[in-house]
């Protein structure tokens, strides 16, 4: 089974207030720092910085494929990325929203579950590609990473609806 891993904000280059391990390019934080940090990840996982796909999310339901014609200096707006490979590293960037890895023996995805892709049905245009290769459910492990709680999270009659 495929390698995955949760990180923290703890551990990086960033100053306040991205302290410290900040993976994200799109939030001001100095430039330098977050590669650095993309840097010390893909080191922790053994990998090199350009084996580290990152997406632009969007609150949405696309899935960008990572194949052998993917350069991973080009972020494609998706909120969901997948892949065959097995030497690359698939990353989603959240906040409060619900990191979500799907991976079986020879596909991993990796897929930002806000409420907005939720329900446009992200999930299900993910799972379709693991089906598309082959790969039934039941071949598929699901690990749903550190979110918001409903505690903490308020939301209008209309959404909540």
């Amino acid at each position: 089974m495929r390698r995955s891993l949760f990180t923290s904000r703890i551990g990086g280059f960033s100053r306040s207030p991205y302290e410290s391990f900040n993976l994200a390019i799109h939030v001001g934080d100095d430039v330098d720092s977050v590669l650095r940090n993309r840097e010390l990840l893909a080191s922790a996982m053994g990998l090199q910085a350009a084996q580290l796909f990152f997406m632009t999310q969007v609150h949405g339901n696309k899935v960008y494929v990572v194949d052998e014609e993917s350069d991973s200096s080009v972020a494609p707006e998706a909120d969901a990325l997948f892949t065959t490979r097995s030497d690359v590293a698939l990353v989603t960037l959240v906040a409060d929203c619900i990191p979500l890895l799907l991976k079986s023996e020879s596909a991993v995805a990796a897929v930002h579950v806000g409420r907005r892709g939720l329900v446009a049905r992200v999930f299900d245009s993910t799972l379709k590609l693991f089906t598309e290769h082959g790969i039934t459910p039941d071949d598929i492990v699901a690990e749903i990473g550190p979110s918001i709680c409903a505690h903490c999270y308020e939301v209008d009659e209309v959404v909540y609806q």
